[in-house]
């Protein structure tokens, strides 16, 4: 009786290491969905990147969203956040041109959309834009990029 009940385990465990691998590769690859700090997917995909060094300033409790999606193949790994502060969005972007120098990213601006300031940093395989917004009375700041490295 506890070789068949040995049998049954490893052929019920086999599957369910299969189907649990490629459960969590598919979740893992879904770029297209927001998650916080405490998710699983953060440690895999901003924990490290330029995006996570760059650091968030003043968020508004609540409205930090991140994306991120792995290196594949020749395509280089991709990290995004999203979130509200306070600040107005010249200081904001004077603030991340001086982190970005401090990290040792070459700093520009970007020609101005509308109401919306734009920054890039650069630097070897490095390419990131950071965009901050006035609306109402909050300023909404987006900074992804492309880590080649």
């Amino acid at each position: 009786m506890r070789n068949f009940l040995i049998v049954v385990a490893y052929i019920l465990a086999v599957p369910a290491c299969v189907f649990g691998t490629l459960f969590t590769a598919m979740w893992l690859s879904l770029d297209t969905h927001e998650f916080g700090r405490w998710d699983p997917r953060y440690l895999l995909l901003i924990y490290g990147t330029q995006v996570e060094e760059l650091g968030l300033m003043d968020p508004i409790a609540g409205s930090v969203e991140y994306r991120g999606r792995a290196q594949d193949g020749t395509a280089p790994a991709y990290a995004y956040v999203t979130y509200k502060t306070k600040s107005m969005p010249q200081q904001v972007i004077d603030t991340y041109g001086t982190r970005c120098r401090t990290i040792q990213l070459a700093a520009r601006r970007l020609p101005d959309e509308a109401q919306k300031l734009r920054l890039a940093c650069e630097c070897g395989g490095v390419e990131l834009t950071i965009e901050a917004e006035r609306s109402g009375d909050a300023t909404n700041v987006a900074i992804g990029g492309w880590e080649f490295e």
